[in-house]
């Protein structure tokens, strides 16, 4: 279940009155900085529910 679920963590910062939404993982050593939009859109609030789950699962089966 975890391997088809994006890995990394997700930041979620404020510009001004606008919330913006990135992810962070690590690959072969390095920091990779994926940016997705504005919290607002729908896809990005479906990869917020993505790192959700990855979490709960996470937690559970380790």
């Amino acid at each position: 279940m975890l391997s088809k679920l994006p890995k990394g963590t997700i930041f979620i910062r404020r510009m001004g009155n606008a919330y913006f939404v990135d992810r962070w993982r690590k690959e072969k050593g390095k920091v990779i900085s994926e940016y997705f939009g504005r919290k607002e859109d729908a896809s990005v609030a479906k990869q917020i529910d993505w790192s959700n789950e990855y979490k709960r699962i996470k937690t559970i089966f380790i």
